[in-house]
């Protein structure tokens, strides 16, 4: 890959700093869908001037989505750090995006909300130490705003070959290079992976307790206190499987890679119906048991023996389809 790279024109991509080139690329944007003004902010190389995003956020039809990539893009809590720290702070060029971002949050002037938007976990991080941060300040020049970590739902954006034909390529910030199936792994690839099986271990876990509420219904008035544990217990997994979805997809785009909504509730699906199916089985082996009628402790640790021989295959089984499923479905290139 690394031969692939070597004669890729990387100097292409830092544009001339003149206000004639800088009003050229704001005029075309002009003439652009907010789809594409995401996709011109994804593309934008931040060695060059920074007008024609500050164009971009500035737009009544402006994606919450773009403001908050770019924002998040402009490092926004270094200054907030400084500042609460009592160092000094020097003017960047971010700074007039990231205050016109924070204005209209604060405002709710940002009404289109029609693409999909993650904060990835470091995002979330720096979110957490800019509300410290601002607590420290007198004066801060922005406050932290909820949706600046929101979860966005709506229809992915994505970089593709149909925007860089449309895209003058006067403007294009990154360069195209067709690069041959890459194996390897990225620390992204690596956390959404042990997000994943979490999230396969929950499904599963889901089915295994709808099974058992089902099983539970033919007498409520004496299980209903396992049947409330078990519908709190299906309730939190649901919680905690959105957030980490959220962010497998927030992973997903900063690879630049579409986000499977589809396939993923499909196979979300599937692992529920195979834990729902796994219990019954198990509840079939039981009733069998018991209907030997033999209670000795030779006979319940067979059952324990079964029990463990059911689970433990499962186990390997969701770590590995939770690697697959990740390596080579979700981050397939």
């Amino acid at each position: 890959m690394n031969e692939m790279l070597t004669g890729v024109d990387w100097m292409s991509t830092i544009k001339p700093d003149g206000d004639d080139y800088v009003m050229a690329h704001i005029d075309w944007l002009k003439t652009a869908s907010p789809d594409d003004w995401h996709r011109a902010a994804l593309d934008f190389n931040w060695s060059n001037r920074l007008e024609p995003l500050l164009w971009i956020v500035m737009q009544d039809e402006c994606d919450l989505a773009t403001a908050l990539d770019v924002f998040w893009r402009c490092e926004p809590g270094w200054d907030l750090m400084l500042m609460a720290r009592g160092e000094r702070v020097h003017h960047r060029d971010e700074i007039d995006i990231i205050n016109c971002i924070a204005q209209r949050l604060h405002a709710g002037t940002y009404t289109r909300r029609r693409i999909a938007f993650d904060a990835e976990p470091g995002r979330i991080a720096d979110y957490e130490a800019m509300e410290r941060d601002c607590a420290k300040i007198a004066d801060p020049p922005f406050r932290p705003h909820p949706d600046m970590i929101r979860s966005l739902r709506g229809h992915e954006v994505t970089n593709d070959r149909a925007f860089y034909a449309r895209y003058p390529e006067v403007f294009h910030g990154t360069v195209w290079v067709d690069t041959p199936e890459w194996n390897g792994t990225t620390p992204d690839m690596v956390e959404a992976r042990d997000q994943m099986r979490n999230i396969f271990f929950n499904l599963f876990g889901i089915g295994v307790l709808l099974a058992a509420m089902g099983a539970y219904l033919n007498d409520v008035g004496q299980y209903w206190k396992m049947m409330a544990g078990c519908a709190a217990m299906i309730a939190f997994w649901c919680w905690w499987i959105n957030q980490a979805t959220a962010t497998v997809r927030a992973y997903l785009r900063s690879e630049f890679l579409p986000v499977p909504r589809r396939q993923m509730m499909l196979v979300y699906s599937v692992l529920v119906v195979f834990g729902i199916a796994w219990m019954q089985g198990y509840f079939a082996l039981s009733d069998m048991a018991a209907a030997a009628e033999d209670m000795s402790l030779a006979a319940r640790a067979a059952r324990l023996g079964v029990f463990v021989g059911l689970i433990a295959p499962v186990w390997l089984g969701l770590r590995w389809a939770a690697q697959h499923y990740t390596y080579r479905r979700l981050f397939r290139r």
